[in-house]
């Protein structure tokens, strides 16, 4: 049943057929087999077998065990998230454990939590955290992270602020980690929406507290969250300063923030470019190669489209050779309105 097949269809097919054979043979399907059977359609993400699983489980009485929700926390963010059925088949699991005195946990509670949480369920999973002190099971740093996550996805992010200062450090560094997470998804969803203010204000709050390793991850979320809010606005003005000012604060740059200001600096995108932006272009890219970058070819694109939109021929012409980018057809499209330059460009190819 575990076994590795290219055909997913006959993977599930096989899983199936024995299942029905066991049944006609009188042998009932234990928990343990529908583990195997669960585990190869996770395996598969084949969220509606997943689906007939639990459900010939509910309705035949065979009981969940650890190894059901071990292998339901390692897929169920991958595929349970975008489906409310198998959501509410987990909840259900859940309290069926609770019924029939099968001891849960965290992890059993992670496993609800976490399928809520990716579908921007926030009421359910606010329930849930309500529900574990009654369990006898405390809410931890990482429990209280996936209703930070549930928040952002249904788009309230005041809520989701007001989740992250619930969320107590713990001794252990799971609990600044999951803290450190909860941080990270908050300012990744401000600067989605362009606020780079907030993404700033919300990073000074958070390494006011003891974040300890977690403290460099941070700055270097921050910067990258600020940086796509400024993308967003094209502010080419300050998603400088925040390139800057994270190369400044010993951030790893990496080649998607360089590319997140090039982007910022194509405010020509309408025609409407200047040599001003022409002249932060290539400043831009001298920069980046001092600090030893490799800019991809998207990033050379938004670079080229900028000095094409500004009128700068004889820099697309350099930039096109410098980066490789001259005898391609997408290049060319680019550099539409210097008919004589594609000319030659073509004629070497």
């Amino acid at each position: 049943l575990k076994a590795r097949v290219d055909d997913a269809d006959a993977a599930a097919a096989a899983t199936d057929d024995i299942l029905e054979r066991m049944r006609a043979d009188g042998v009932a399907p234990s928990t343990v087999t529908y583990n195997i059977a669960l585990h190869g359609a996770a395996m598969r993400r084949d969220a509606d077998a997943m689906k007939r699983y639990l459900a010939e489980m509910r309705a035949r009485g065979v009981g969940l065990d650890r190894i059901t929700y071990d292998i339901l926390a390692k897929h169920l963010g991958r595929i349970g998230g975008r489906d409310a059925e198998l959501r509410d088949l987990v909840t259900a699991a859940l309290t069926r454990m609770e019924d029939t005195g099968v001891g849960v946990d965290r992890r059993s509670f992670a496993v609800a939590l976490r399928a809520h949480a990716a579908a921007g369920n926030a009421a359910a999973t606010r329930a849930l955290l309500e529900r574990m002190p009654s369990c006898g099971v405390a809410p931890c740093a990482a429990s209280y992270g996936h209703l930070v996550a549930a928040y952002v996805n249904a788009g309230n992010l005041k809520e989701a602020e007001a989740a992250v200062f619930k969320i107590e450090d713990e001794p252990a560094d799971r609990g600044m980690e999951a803290a450190a997470a909860a941080y990270r998804k908050l300012m990744a969803a401000h600067g989605r929406a362009g606020c780079a203010d907030e993404v700033r204000r919300i990073a000074s709050a958070a390494l006011e507290r003891r974040m300890g390793p977690a403290a460099k991850m941070l700055r270097r979320a921050a910067a990258s969250a600020e940086l796509d809010a400024h993308r967003r606005n094209r502010d080419a003005a300050g998603a400088l300063r925040a390139f800057d000012a994270a190369v400044a604060d010993g951030v790893t740059v990496n080649v998607r923030m360089a590319a997140d200001v090039l982007a910022a600096f194509r405010r020509g995108r309408n025609g409407e470019g200047g040599s001003g932006d022409a002249a932060m272009t290539l400043q831009f890219l001298e920069r980046t190669e001092a600090l030893g970058l490799q800019l991809d070819e998207h990033a050379f694109y938004l670079a080229l489209a900028t000095l094409a939109e500004a009128g700068d021929e004889e820099g697309c012409n350099a930039l096109a050779r410098r980066a490789g980018l001259a005898d391609s057809p997408k290049t060319w499209k680019v550099l539409r309105r210097f008919p004589r330059l594609v000319g030659e460009l073509k004629a070497e190819k």
